[in-house]
């Protein structure tokens, strides 16, 4: 074996006595655990460096190599790495510190957990120090060509979303996952330089709100006003009770219009588990304070159907009803709906960070603008 591969499993071991390798070498308060990959009987890993393959229960050393190209499968005794029989049906990948580990051509810092699940699949997690996550997830959420005023505002926003995930998930296998339903998380391969050095400039930045961490939700484009989380989940947070916002107006979704027929509508009310033959009218009832839907009555033949904004936007889509903050009038076979912005409006709106920076707002006062209330302050002071 050569010196550099025995030096490396010496750290893994003993690593892994001491811990079970469960947050990687990271501290428990800053490794994030990222759910990269499930339902996948197949993963292709490629690692160039010395890595080795552990057991996650047991800490042992199952294999180790000076690097691999291989597929990561499964059978009914556990999972295979190439053509080799791990005996493990949880086991943990982990490079040496400069080397990343590649899952379906995707690479990733940090350590990675796969997991054989019941139903024969495969689950990976990465396990990765906060900082680094952020980085990888910017450019998927942002473009990096922005004002450095807005990057460093979005740094704090994107770091404080994931400790209070990770805070809220502590007795669940992962803290957050990879795709839109968390932050959209693209490994190493979505860090950019002018993102990461704003990650940097703010490291440890956090948003918190009477000494605990606030949920940073952010949207694309806001349309003039921020809502109240508490229109939209069960909570009530000063900071998310929605402000003005003069400052979108540049973003290309400010105001969008879509026309659906109301076959397509019926449809997706049908798919929710609404009633539905066909659609004469579509009213919105209520509205938030922000003037967007609260409630819509949808009359037909039989009896009207009353759902709320949220779920009416959910049913037909978030690319095709961009926002609850919308008009609606018959047009022929469909409807016409008239909107403002994209997204679910609750917290930073993006686009105005981006226009408060690009006409010489610092990111403290961008945060202040969308979180009015809030503490900057490092996350291993509280």
């Amino acid at each position: 074996m050569a010196p550099a591969i025995k030096r490396f499993v010496c750290s893994v071991v003993c690593l892994a006595a001491a811990a079970g390798l469960s947050a990687a070498a990271f501290a428990a308060d800053t490794a994030i655990r990222v759910r990269v990959l499930e339902a996948s009987r197949s993963v292709s890993v490629e690692i160039a460096g010395a890595f080795s393959i552990i057991d996650q229960a047991s800490g042992h050393v199952l294999y180790q190599a000076a690097g691999a190209s291989a597929r990561l499968t499964s059978d009914p005794q556990g999972l295979v790495f190439g053509n080799r029989r791990l005996a493990s049906r949880d086991i943990v990948i982990a490079g040496e510190p400069a080397v990343a580990v590649s899952l379906n051509k995707r690479s990733y810092r940090g350590t990675l957990r796969c997991t054989l699940l019941p139903d024969g699949n495969v689950r990976c997690i990465n396990t990765i120090n906060v900082e680094a996550y952020v980085k990888g997830i910017a450019i998927r959420e942002i473009s990096h060509y922005w004002p450095k005023e807005a990057l460093r505002a979005h740094a704090v926003v994107f770091r404080t979303y994931a400790l209070y995930q990770m805070r809220q998930n502590k007795a669940n296998p992962f803290d957050v996952t990879s795709d839109v339903y968390s932050q959209v998380y693209g490994g190493k391969d979505a860090e950019r330089y002018r993102i990461s050095e704003a990650v940097d400039e703010t490291k440890g930045e956090v948003l918190t709100y009477r000494q605990a961490l606030i949920p940073a939700f952010y949207h694309s484009t806001c349309g003039g006003a921020t809502e109240d989380a508490g229109e939209l989940w069960d909570m009530r947070i000063g900071p998310l009770a929605g402000q003005i916002c003069p400052y979108c107006q540049e973003a290309p979704y400010y105001r969008w219009k879509a026309q659906v027929k109301a076959k397509t509508i019926c449809r997706a009310l049908r798919a929710g588990g609404y009633p539905c033959a066909e659609i004469r009218d579509i009213t919105v009832i209520s509205r938030t304070a922000s003037s967007r839907a609260k409630e819509i009555k949808i009359g037909g033949s039989g009896q009207p159907v009353l759902l709320s904004g949220k779920t009416f936007r959910a049913l037909l889509g978030a690319d095709v009803i961009r926002s609850t903050r919308f008009q609606v009038k018959r047009a022929g076979d469909g409807f016409v709906f008239s909107g403002e912005g994209w997204g679910h409006g609750v917290g930073l709106c993006q686009w105005g960070a981006y226009a408060m920076a690009k006409g010489g707002s610092t990111y403290v006062e961008i945060l202040q603008q969308y979180y009015p209330g809030t503490q900057l302050e490092t996350y291993e002071t509280f």
